[in-house]
């Protein structure tokens, strides 16, 4: 795919412009996301206590894509949910398909 220069420019006026938002946020408030961020962290630990493993021994890479699978659902499982084992197992099952076949 090209990319044409009209295309480029409206992708990096929208990245500066999400960075000046980002600049601009109040520090000494607390992030809206925070309480997400929790349980992202509480589901990636359970997860890693089910599989009988930890960070160290998944690597950087494959932490990384644990990660990415936990917000994945946490995102769409958390409205209202507060089943830490019901999603690790969820990131469990994901993560052993798509990493041990």
């Amino acid at each position: 795919m090209k990319i044409t220069r009209k295309t480029l420019e409206k992708i990096i006026k929208e990245e500066l412009e999400e960075a000046m938002t980002m600049a601009q946020l109040d520090l000494s408030k607390s992030d809206p996301n925070e309480k997400l961020l929790q349980l992202m962290g509480k589901v990636m630990n359970r997860a890693m206590e089910m599989m009988g493993t930890d960070e160290s021994a998944l690597g950087t890479k494959l932490e990384s894509e644990m990660s990415k699978m936990s917000n994945e659902i946490v995102t769409l499982v958390s409205k209202g949910l507060d089943d830490i084992d019901g999603m690790a197992q969820e990131l469990v099952e994901r993560f052993r398909e798509k990493y041990q076949g």
